[in-house]
């Protein structure tokens, strides 16, 4: 759950945690009252360290829409690498 002034704003989830891999699958939802401002980027530098830390993986994959410009943008700010697209 991601909490901004203590309201529920949106919630991370999890896939596809493969231990041989070492990796997990991600993703957020927003409420969309809150979104624009810089709340989700602020909810990934302290969701991923924790799993990392949590399920001890070393790649961290997630899908988005090819045309999903602004989550392509956040996850490139992240630091996140594009390997291919969907449409």
């Amino acid at each position: 759950m991601i909490k901004y002034n203590n309201n529920k704003i949106g919630y991370f989830r999890t896939s596809n945690h493969n231990v041989e891999e070492n990796s997990i699958y991600i993703g957020c939802d927003i409420h969309t009252d809150y979104r624009g401002k810089g709340l989700a980027y602020e909810s990934y530098l302290k969701f991923i360290p924790f799993l990392y830390e949590e399920f001890n993986v070393n790649t961290i994959n997630l899908e988005v829409l090819s045309t999903n410009i602004r989550a392509k943008n956040l996850y490139k700010k992240i630091g996140f690498i594009f390997n291919s697209y969907k449409s």
